[in-house]
């Protein structure tokens, strides 16, 4: 386990091999995404599936209450470990649980006051609308209980070991394709998509402080601990990126609250499919800055400005580069992928997905400019 453990010293080292482990566990999630939908809908319905996109909206929109807090946990984890400062660690991750814990509480409070009023200004049809508060109260309960064990689960990432994280990931996706079959099979609907996410948050969570825990022997859980210097560093860092945050949010969920409200909650599917494509191309990119984040919080702990300054205008160009002609395929392949994909009749999401890659690309060329 001790040899397992190690890793290389060099960053440089560590942005190759954790890059390597982000791309292979990217390529397997979206083969399994991939695979998956079209089997689920084929079980569930557009209709339902759409209430199924809707769940990921509406977590997304609690999950901007909490002024970005979760975001400072890889960064500071990263920098207190190349300080060797276990106490901070320590602090961080107790504080960070603390504050979830009661952030979770109070989510599931407004989620049940809500619910009624929700299922209206999305239209949810009467007959599915049992079957959809169901949904949407456990899904929410899984989302407040991931941000909970998100200080323990951002120690791998913190420490810059990608590979026991994607490994465990992968290993989790397999769970989610068995029991997406097994309930769907059984007949269960929506109902057993929410509970296996419910199973592998569980699964997750376990083996996740297992893993910190042998990653930072130094760990001590303390859930009745806070420390109020520590919640007002991240809370400083998370509110700086919180504008961020809400934009993206806004920018890639408001559209399905749109179409749900103004015109059917079919058409979520279509644009869910088009979208869905477009992030799969998104995440190319966003897998590299994710191996690159704890490695410029090293950095910027051992003070070396110019490097990071040098650095972040490298791996900048480097990702225009990338993301320029991946954007350009998926938009000029749009009608055959989703002919390959989905099979006839799905013309309106080839067009959503051109739509959204033409914009994407004229933000490449601005930030190019910006350089």
């Amino acid at each position: 386990m001790q040899e397992y453990l190690k890793q290389p010293k060099k960053v440089s080292d560590k942005v190759i091999v954790n890059t390597f482990y982000n791309v292979l566990g990217r390529i397997w999630f979206v083969a399994i995404g991939v695979l998956l939908t079209p089997y689920i809908i084929g079980r569930v319905g557009v209709e339902r599936y759409a209430v199924w996109a809707l769940v990921g909206v509406i977590t997304g929109y609690f999950g901007l209450l909490d002024f970005g807090v979760g975001s400072s946990f890889v960064k500071y984890i990263s920098e207190f470990e190349a300080k060797k400062d276990y106490a901070a660690v320590n602090r961080l991750v107790n504080t960070g649980f603390a504050f979830y814990a009661l952030f979770g509480l109070l989510v599931l409070a407004l989620s049940f006051v809500c619910i009624g009023p929700l299922m209206e200004f999305l239209k949810i049809p009467p007959a599915l609308r049992p079957e959809a508060k169901f949904v949407f109260l456990l899904g929410i309960a899984v989302f407040c209980g991931s941000d909970a064990m998100g200080p323990f689960l951002a120690v791998q990432s913190g420490m810059q070991r990608m590979d026991i994280s994607n490994k465990i990931a992968m290993a989790m996706s397999t769970v989610t394709v068995a029991g997406t079959l097994f309930f769907l099979e059984q007949g269960f609907g929506l109902a057993g998509l929410i509970l296996t996410n419910a199973i592998v948050f569980v699964l997750t969570a376990i083996v996740g402080i297992f893993a910190a825990h042998h990653l930072l022997p130094q760990l001590a859980f303390d859930p009745f601990s806070w420390d109020t210097a520590t919640f007002k560093r991240i809370f400083s860092f998370g509110f700086k990126v919180q504008v961020t945050r809400i934009s993206g949010t806004v920018t890639s969920q408001t559209d399905k609250i749109l179409i749900t409200y103004f015109l059917t909650i079919g058409l979520v599917t279509v644009y869910q499919l088009g979208s869905s494509v477009v992030s799969y191309a998104m995440a190319i990119p966003a897998l590299l800055v994710s191996a690159l984040v704890p490695a410029f919080s090293e950095i910027h702990a051992r003070q070396e400005h110019k490097k990071l300054v040098e650095a972040y205008l490298q791996s900048t160009k480097y990702l225009s580069c990338i993301t320029a002609p991946l954007f350009l395929f998926v938009a000029t392949s749009a009608g055959r992928i989703m002919d390959i994909w989905m099979g006839q009749g799905f013309g309106q999401s080839a067009i959503i997905i051109q739509i959204l890659c033409e914009l994407f690309l004229l933000l490449i060329e601005y930030s190019c400019l910006c350089i």
